[in-house]
């Protein structure tokens, strides 16, 4: 599966989070689709304000390990920023960075990521409910 594949069947916000997980290293382009499910069903829980639920489907898809484990710990910052839960984003942040080996052109990347998949979160929430935050 082509990168053009699988960013039609990623959530909105992981897009993003993709291009980084690949970006540092991880094995192949196809690895992450196996993480479409859990990514579809945490933008779907955090687009209905159900945060800590959101957050489950985060903590499953880092447990299975493998390149979806890097997807899900971008989402988790997303998540947890977009909550209004700036001090646990940070420490997600931080933990995540580790794994980057602080090169500073992946955690830039990584904070563009991060701000554009809030971004995009809002915006389809809005679209879909009328509102941008729960």
């Amino acid at each position: 599966m082509n990168a053009t594949a699988i960013s039609r069947r990623l959530p909105l916000f992981a897009v993003g989070a993709l291009s980084l997980s690949l970006f540092a290293g991880c094995s192949t382009p196809t690895a992450p689709a196996a993480s479409v499910p859990a990514a579809q069903r945490a933008f779907e829980l955090a687009l209905a304000c159900k945060t800590n639920e959101a957050l489950l489907d985060t903590d499953a898809a880092e447990r299975s390990g493998g390149p979806g484990s890097s997807l899900a710990g971008v989402e988790r910052i997303i998540i947890l920023q977009e909550a209004g839960r700036p001090a646990t984003a940070a420490g997600a942040r931080d933990v995540y960075i580790g794994k980057l080996g602080n090169d500073k052109a992946k955690i830039e990347e990584l904070d563009r990521n991060v701000a554009s998949g809030v971004a995009k979160l809002r915006s389809e929430r809005k679209a879909r409910t009328g509102k941008e935050e729960c």
